[in-house]
């Protein structure tokens, strides 16, 4: 499960994931998050053509990116 700000999306953001999750190819369901935290708003977006495989390179490359992440 990912969160992050509606502000931090942008093309490099979206393209950095995009490689990542190539990179971790796996059998587990992935979440979005995207909330604004001006507003409050909160949208929750599954995705259902990405599964990944959680790894410890997969989360620090995530927490390089600042992308706020957890297992359910």
């Amino acid at each position: 499960h990912l969160k992050f700000s509606s502000k931090e999306v942008d093309h490099l953001m979206i393209d950095k994931l995009n490689e990542l999750f190539t990179e971790n190819q796996g059998n587990c369901q992935l979440h979005f998050t995207v909330f604004d935290p001006i507003e409050g708003y909160e949208v929750n977006l599954p995705s259902r053509s990405i599964k990944i495989q959680p790894s410890t390179s997969l989360f620090k490359e995530l927490a390089k990116l600042d992308v706020e992440f957890r297992l359910n």
